[in-house]
């Protein structure tokens, strides 16, 4: 277990164990399975009032509602880096890319 991060209560914790990603209620040690992966998924971190969980996975940023359990993608660097790339070989430079 390693990259493990508490709510700010102290009543939830949420880790990285072999790639995936765990959440613990602390108060009635109920263990969810956030992910279960090829991918790593690491550095977890309660947001927004504890009420989201976001952690990495292929450099990019992905978001868990705990009382949903809907993921969703918050960035795409691969993209943006793709995006880069083709304005760079066209010439052009990075403040006419437009986001």
């Amino acid at each position: 277990m390693n990259n493990g991060a508490y709510n700010n209560s102290n009543t939830q914790m949420v880790y990285a164990y072999r790639g995936d990603l765990y959440w613990v209620d602390l108060k009635t040690n109920k263990t969810v399975r956030i992910t279960q992966t090829e991918e790593t998924e690491s550095s977890p971190r309660f947001i927004l009032q504890d009420e989201w969980i976001v952690f990495t996975k292929s450099q990019n940023l992905f978001g868990w509602h705990i009382r949903s359990g809907i993921t969703q993608q918050l960035t795409n660097l691969v993209d943006l880096l793709n995006q880069l790339q083709q304005q760079r070989f066209k010439g052009e430079w990075l403040g006419q890319l437009q986001c």
